[in-house]
């Protein structure tokens, strides 16, 4: 049936690095680099460059090429070039400096450390890190013997080497490293010295990214007031203190305190070092972050845009900070759905950085990833999968196999196999980055808790039910252990597991904790941000679910105004919004409402996403339902073949979401009685689901319901009947016996063993099928009242007239209650129980009934529509009977030509109808 989508089920991908919310400039803190930033123009850099390769020549020339003065001139060109992000220049004159250093000074001497250290951080900025860690450890052995275990100078050496150690996830060999060097410096230059305050940032970086957050908040607020104390409040140096406690702040969701962090380290880089100063561009890019996080998009725009232009004016066009620039605007306006904008900005990042830092460096890998997920998200898989490959190996070779910038790289690579159903791949994938966080950052950190969700939404796609709920559960208690019960990421866990919770029947679990999350989100981010319409969403549905129509209505409407608000009337979330309110109106018989939304809806994902996007066929067969409830056939079908076509082309033949659309189709041409155009599409939805999703999947069960109609339908009863057992032992074993579902397999095998005069069998299935409704859903509820109109067709079928009635009377008064009194299966409930009171001679009872059905017909499905031909089928039938001939005559002919025009002249329905206009004339003939 119809593809409808629920909003917000899961949170579907972790993005790479760069595509994250906050782009921060790191928690600062690190190593001190000899990599000085420049604030001077780009040009006036370049004639600096000239300058002093004219002195190191000259200097060559008059004192030979190994003189004491020309490794000065070497080193301080080295320099020149790393500003200028010239690194393949500036390795070899360091590699000279250190040369020089060792024939004149001997292999241990201080200064051969300095130059060890210098050529290890040009590696370390070219990813060469197997060749910067000897060089460190050099260096620090060296200082070590030279100046004794306890100089500040070993120090800093045991730093550079502990963050080489944190960018390679070796953070057990870190800590010890980075404890000392504070010891270090504590005993030599006081506890209140600031390069004791780098040493405590430097630690608190390892805490942070550990996950030790109680750990490193004291520290980093300590380095603070050592360095407002020692250089002033309006140091740079406190201005990168406080970037660092915003940073925490913002992971701990405290956003109004890391808001005003934020502003005041810009103010203080502002004022210290110009306007224009690179130093300037990290800051605007962080409270720029913290606005995209908080909604705030166009507070967020022109600081990114000015940190771009700032980095542009004195790096260069061609810098990787000018890259990381590029992809934060460019990642805002991914968010914004400005895709023909962001994709450009995303090509040239990566350009950059290839060049810049060759094809293999890691911050290539971030850029690769990034314009896959932009490939992804507009369709284009074939594109983005190699992308995404390429990743992956670059940060293997460089990082590791078990490095967690691998794991996100695998992470994406899974996303991409479970949308293209390669489900097998993407499991062992997701199982490799789950393992990889738990050994890296230990079971307890949020970003497994990210991992546990992901593989528990595989499991729960593949039906492992069983296996998804202990990984939702947990991820639930690390996010609540790791960051508070309040926090934003807890509401996705909450979400997530009631979702869980809906699927397998359990609303009364799922509905506290859609509204605990709601709670949370209104709080934290408040009552307008985009992320609050998915737990509005999410409530509405269960709302809708459980058949509180009226509660779900204004949540909806809510979440369609929160979209347009946040991100533009022409976003794809608004169209999804849309989507979700019309099938509401559709539930509640308000078609006329819920026609232009989705027209709307289609219109906004075309545009946006292109004419041949999966969303798009899900909006096309979405307005082909609609079409198809107001019999609008001719208008239904070839939208319902553009849609198949879409996801056939763009997924693949034997996706599931194919299978959909073929179902979708095949009713169609079942309601216009083309049942032999039908069935192989069905069979062929069959096969799909099997061999996609496994022979025991609920959506395997569906497929097979569907057969078997079609094989009752085509009076074939013995092949729909072992179809239609499989299907029910299907959902009984996956989803439990007293599953809404299982009530509803229950029900059409009882229909099929009436069909086969097998009463006796039909009545308990239809009696459990009506208790588990009851029991699942509530007494009055519209499924209920489907049970206890079968339930009574049965009793009437075996002339238990009396038992038959009551039951018939409350399912009229729950459709009139739940779905109003003009609901066309309210009309459906008054014709049952008016042929009740005709078959039991109460004609005049039964007369004011079927007109009131055939008046809700017309009103609500127009004058021509086929259950219109029913009721006034019905009605004439019930004239002749009361030898009304004249006013029965002129309702049948109109029964038939309706019939002809909308199922064709050899419908069942259309032969019966001719049948009883036969009758009729025949008993008017011979009156």
């Amino acid at each position: 049936m119809i593809a409808w989508e629920r909003i917000s089920k899961w949170v579907r991908r972790h993005r790479a690095a760069a595509m994250a919310a906050l782009v921060v400039a790191g928690i600062v803190g690190g190593l001190p680099t000899n990599r000085p930033v420049w604030a001077e123009p780009p040009m006036d850099r370049a004639i600096k460059i000239k300058q002093m390769e004219r002195a190191l020549k000259n200097d060559e020339k008059t004192l030979g090429p190994e003189h004491p003065k020309v490794a000065v001139r070497l080193n301080n060109l080295a320099t020149l070039y790393l500003a200028a992000n010239r690194l393949d220049e500036a390795g070899p004159l360091m590699k000279r400096v250190l040369n020089i250093a060792e024939k004149a000074l001997g292999p241990d001497h201080p200064s051969v450390a300095t130059a060890l250290n210098n050529l290890a951080q040009i590696y370390r900025h070219t990813n060469r890190l197997d060749e910067a860690e000897p060089l460190l450890e050099r260096a620090l052995n060296i200082h070590e013997k030279a100046l004794g275990p306890d100089h500040p100078n070993v120090a800093i050496r045991l730093n550079n080497l502990a963050t080489l150690y944190l960018t390679t996830n070796r953070l057990a060999e870190a800590e010890p490293l980075m404890k000392r060097a504070l010891n270090i410096h504590e005993m030599a230059l006081g506890p209140d010295h600031p390069n004791v305050a780098r040493d405590i940032s430097n630690l608190a970086t390892l805490y942070y990214t550990t996950n030790r957050l109680a750990e490193a908040e004291p520290l980093m607020k300590r380095a603070l007031n050592i360095d407002e104390t020692a250089l002033g409040p309006d140091h740079p140096d406190v201005a990168r203190d406080i970037n660092n406690l915003a940073t925490l702040y913002y992971t701990t969701n405290r956003l109004a305190e890391a808001e005003s962090l934020m502003k005041r380290a810009l103010r203080i880089d502002e004022k210290a070092l110009g306007p224009d100063h690179p130093k300037v561009a990290p800051a605007l890019n962080n409270l720029a972050a913290l606005y995209q996080a908080t909604n705030r998009l166009a507070e967020a725009e022109p600081l990114m845009e000015r940190a771009l232009k700032i980095h542009e004016t004195a790096l260069g066009p061609d810098h990787p900070d000018v890259a990381r620039d590029i992809s934060n605007l460019a990642t805002l306006y991914y968010t914004t759905n400005r895709l023909a904008e962001a994709e450009p900005l995303m090509e040239r990042a990566l350009k950059i950085d290839e060049t810049a830092l060759g094809p293999d460096h890691p911050n290539v890998a971030i850029d690769l990833n990034n314009l896959a997920r932009l490939y992804q998200d507009t369709n284009r898989l074939a594109e983005a999968e190699p992308l995404m490959e390429r990743a992956l190996k670059i940060h293997e070779t460089a990082l590791g196999p078990d490095h967690p910038n691998v794991a996100i790289d695998l992470n994406n690579l899974a996303r991409l196999y479970q949308d293209t159903n390669r489900l097998a791949e993407a499991e062992l994938l997701m199982k490799r980055t789950l393992n990889i966080y738990e050994t890296a950052l230990g079971p307890h950190h949020p970003s497994v808790a990210i991992r546990l969700n992901n593989l528990a939404r595989l499991y729960q796609d593949t039906n492992r039910l069983a296996e998804a709920e202990p990984l939702m559960k947990r991820a639930l208690n690390i996010y609540e252990t790791a960051l508070g019960p309040h926090h934003p990421s807890v509401a996705i866990r909450l979400n997530n597991l009631a979702r869980l919770y809906q699927d397998t029947n359990r609303l009364a679990e799922a509905e506290p904790l859609m509204q605990r999350a709601l709670k949370i989100d209104e709080t934290t981010l408040g009552p307008n941000h985009p992320d609050v319409t998915r737990d509005i969403n999410n409530l509405a549905q269960l709302y809708q679910d459980t058949n509180r129509l009226a509660e779900a209505k204004p949540l909806m409407e809510r979440a369609i105004k929160i979209h347009e608000t946040a991100l533009g009337p022409d976003h794809p979330k608004v169209a999804t919004a849309l989507n979700n309110l019309a099938r509401l109106y559709q539930t509640t018989n308000r078609l006329a409402e819920a026609e232009p939304l989705l027209q709307r809806a289609i219109k906004i994902d075309e545009t946006a996403l292109g004419p041949d996007h999966p969303d798009v066929a899900r909006d096309i067969n979405n307005l082909a339902q609609l079409y198809q409830a107001t019999n609008r056939l001719a208008e239904a079908e070839p939208l319902m073949e553009r849609a198949l076509k879409i996801d056939e082309k763009v997924l693949g033949p034997d996706h599931p979401s194919v299978a959909i659309d073929l179902n979708n189709l095949a009713q169609l041409y079942q309601a216009t009685n083309r049942l032999a155009e039908a069935e192989p599409l069905i069979e062929r939805a069959l096969n799909i689901d099997e061999t996609a999703l496994g022979p025991d999947h609920p959506k395997v069960a569906t497929a097979l319901n569907n057969l078997a109609q079609l094989y009752q339908d085509t009076n074939r009863l013995a092949e729909a009947e072992p179809l239609m057992e499989r299907a029910l032992k299907i959902d009984e074993k996956v989803l439990g016996p007293d599953h809404p579902s299982v009530a509803i397999r229950l029900n059409n095998l009882a229909q099929l063993y009436k069909d086969t005069n097998r009463l006796a069998e039909a009545e308990p299935l239809m009696e459990r099928a009506l208790k588990i409704h009851e029991t699942s859903l509530g007494p009055d509820h519209p499924d209920v009242a489907i049970g206890l109109n079968n339930l009574a067709r049965l009793y009437q079928v075996t002339n238990r007239l009396a038992e038959a009635e009551p039951l018939m009377k409350r399912a009229l008064n729950i459709g009139e209650r739940a779905l109003g009194p003009d609901h066309p299966k309210v009309a459906i409930r008054l014709n049952n129980l008016a042929q009740l009171y005709q078959a039991t001679n109460r004609l005049d009872e039964a007369e004011p009934l079927m007109k009131r059905a055939l008046n809700i017909f017309e009103t609500s499905l127009g004058p021509d529509h086929p259950k219109v031909a029913l009721g006034l089928n019905n009605l004439g039938w019930l004239y002749k009977v009361t030898n009304r001939l004249d006013e029965a005559e002129p309702l049948m002919k109109r029964a038939l030509w309706i019939f002809r025009e909308s199922l064709g002249p050899n419908h069942p329905n259309t032969r019966k109808v001719a049948r009883n206009l036969d009758n009729l004339r025949a008993a008017g003939d011979g009156g």
